[in-house]
Parts: structure tokens; sequence; C-alpha cells
């Protein structure tokens, strides 16, 4: 089954200040970050209206949060 959820990359102070009930994620603490944290990424479920972010499909999504900027293969756990 292929999934079709949109995600969205935004900055983390932004992310601070969304309606987590229009989210997947439960808080900001349980959002992914970027290694420096200066970015989160969220699941989107379609009442998200928040500026200074990009849209990314499941496979772009997945392929950004393996790149150096959110990943460290040295670190054992998920930021």
């Amino acid at each position: 089954m292929r999934n079709n959820k949109l995600y969205y990359v935004l900055p983390s102070d932004m992310a601070k200040q969304l309606d987590y009930g229009a989210l997947e994620e439960q808080s900001y603490e349980t959002v992914r970050h970027s290694i420096d944290r200066a970015l989160c990424i969220v699941e989107y479920k379609g009442a998200l209206a928040v500026r200074g972010g990009s849209f990314y499909t499941y496979d772009e999504a997945l392929a950004l949060m393996q790149t150096a900027d959110w990943y460290d293969p040295n670190e054992d756990f998920l930021r």
C-alpha cells in the first residue's frame, strides 16, 4: 500500500506554535528535528494553515530525513 500522506517541513520556532490537533504528532517534543534543530517535519492532516515551510510527499520526506542534515549514522537515537 502506498503512503499518500503529506509532510510539512518548517522552522522549529514556527513548529512550537502549531495546533497539534491538526497533526499526527502529539506535541512539539515528539516531532522529528533536523540535526541542528533548526527545522522540524510534521505529518499533515489537511487542516494546517502556516507559512514559511514546504510540503513533501512520503517518499520525498523519507529521502530528506536520510540526508546529513537530518540523520547522523553515529547517533543511536532519532531527533
